[in-house]
């Protein structure tokens, strides 16, 4: 997988404590038993630098093209030690809508942003939003894998469908 040879090439590049972002497919962050060579790859990342957050980004970003993407935070250098809680933010809502032109800020994303950077540098977790979690290279790294579900919308919807 070119991506996760990426990021790995680029890590290495860096000094210690060196920041790194990149916008990946999701397919690298999910867990597959499949593909051994990415496990591998992951496995050899965390040996040697941290995996800080993951951030999954709207299904519809790149639209018109239909690619799910996360956003890896990583530090170079700095092993991912097992109890290493690892931020992930639900960012699916990011406040645009896609009309026929591409996608269009409905005046919301300058608060949603401030509010996810709040969240990732004190490391909290807001139901819905985020969930801390400490990973291996072997668990997914997405917060669809560890975020509770919300039920309390649920009443509404079941309702309108009535």
């Amino acid at each position: 997988m070119k991506e996760i040879d990426f990021i790995s090439f680029t890590l290495d590049q860096l000094a210690e404590g060196g920041r790194f972002a990149c916008i990946v497919p999701m397919s690298v962050a999910i867990k597959t038993d499949k593909n051994k060579s990415l496990l591998e790859k992951k496995r050899k990342i965390l040996s040697k630098h941290r995996l800080d957050a993951v951030f999954s980004m709207p299904n519809d970003l790149f639209y018109p093209v239909s690619t799910n993407t996360c956003i890896m935070v990583f530090t170079a250098y700095t092993k991912h030690r097992e109890d290493y809680e690892t931020f992930f933010g639900y960012l699916k809502d990011d406040g645009f809508k896609v009309t026929r032109k591409g996608r269009i800020d409905q005046g919301r994303w300058t608060d949603i942003k401030k509010e996810f950077i709040r969240l990732f540098v004190n490391g909290k977790m807001l139901p819905g939003k985020s969930v801390c979690k400490a990973v291996t290279a072997d668990e997914e790294w997405c917060a669809e894998a560890y975020m509770e579900t919300d039920f309390s919308d649920i009443k509404e919807v079941i309702s309108l469908r009535q």
